[in-house]
């Protein structure tokens, strides 16, 4: 098949006029659809997007494309979707706390973990392995079992220790409030998996990292404090 020259007047009645598409247009000129953009794009032509290109493209379909219904054949075709809807769904209509699927902005349902009933997210459970972080590094589904802290150093240990202590660095003074973050719990022999109370102290995050260096010095410290306390 030969090729037909592109012209400007041949492209605006095809393109513009017409409605074609570039496929259409680069087949029934034998080029290929992005040579016939390019040209399109040389002689100053407007390209449609691609909402315009597909309205255009039904509209060469369907002959009532673009027609709008009257008002009473509107209500009526409403209404009967909405009786075939309704016997199909009865929450149908029905939006967040009206199904009673949440409560608060919450949703009740939940979703565990398939091995140890543990609660997970929706998206581990529906995209992922549908294990829990444990489950999935092997564990039994404890919190923390497979981490170097033992399954024993958890929160409820860490705010013991924090209220043993009143909240406060026990080197520099500074408070929860001013540390600006929880305070961390520091393991006074090194050893992170002695996760007893006696062997844990609160500490700014500063004061923590300051712990790294001369560890003797500051295992016999905490070590007296903690007898004072006790």
């Amino acid at each position: 098949m030969k090729k037909i020259k592109l012209t400007k007047k041949f492209l605006e009645k095809e393109y513009k006029i017409n409605k074609k598409t570039l496929k259409q247009i680069a087949e029934e000129t034998n080029h290929s659809p992005s040579t016939i953009w390019r040209n399109l794009k040389r002689l100053n032509i407007k390209i449609r997007n691609k909402s315009e290109a597909h309205a255009d493209f039904l509209g060469n379909k369907n002959p009532f494309f673009g027609k709008k219904h009257n008002k009473q054949t509107q209500k009526k075709m409403r209404n009967n979707h909405a009786d075939v809807s309704d016997k199909k769904n009865p929450m149908f209509g029905k939006r967040g706390a009206e199904t009673g699927n949440y409560i608060d902005g919450r949703y009740l349902k939940t979703y565990c973990c398939v091995k140890c009933g543990n609660e997970i997210c929706y998206t581990t459970w529906y995209y992922g392995s549908g294990l829990c972080r444990s489950c999935s590094s092997g564990g039994t589904g404890i919190p923390g079992e497979l981490s170097e802290y033992g399954a024993k150093f958890d929160n409820a240990l860490k705010e013991q220790v924090r209220f043993r202590d009143g909240y406060i660095c026990q080197v520099c003074g500074c408070s929860q409030l001013e540390n600006g973050k929880q305070l961390d719990c520091h393991h006074i022999d090194y050893n992170k998996r002695h996760n007893f109370l006696n062997n844990l102290v609160a500490l700014c995050m500063g004061c923590h990292r300051k712990t790294n260096h001369n560890r003797k010095y500051w295992e016999e410290h905490f070590t007296m404090k903690i007898r004072e306390k006790i």
